[in-house]
């Protein structure tokens, strides 16, 4: 267990270097899958925390992001409503607060 945060390191590095289209799609499926399965909440909380980090790229269309993220946002939102799952139900909440917080954060650095 102790190599996950190496892993999800290694992980984000790979999510960040993804166009924005690619990471779109990533994001969509992997929010599918997260009313099933905890593993899939875990990794998007990495790739909602590597897509975040890339506010902060002058070259990126920061609009297209924040599209993105606002699009993630809503599925999360509704997933963890519809989940039958306890587990997964409190790993979503967590991650929406998580990732309220991240772009709150972000939003509030000077650009």
């Amino acid at each position: 267990m102790r190599d996950v945060p190496a892993l999800g390191e290694c992980f984000a590095s790979v999510v960040s270097s993804l166009d924005l289209n690619d990471l779109d799609c990533l994001l969509h499926d992997l929010v599918v899958t997260t009313t099933t399965e905890p593993a899939a909440v875990i990794a998007l909380q990495v790739v909602v925390q590597a897509t975040v980090m890339r506010l902060q790229d002058e070259s990126v269309n920061k609009t297209e992001v924040r599209f993105i993220l606002g699009k993630v946002l809503f599925h999360i939102t509704r997933n963890f409503l519809i989940t039958k799952s306890s587990e997964i139900f409190i790993l979503l909440l967590r991650l929406a607060v998580q990732f309220l917080r991240e772009i709150v954060t972000s939003s509030s650095r000077p650009n």
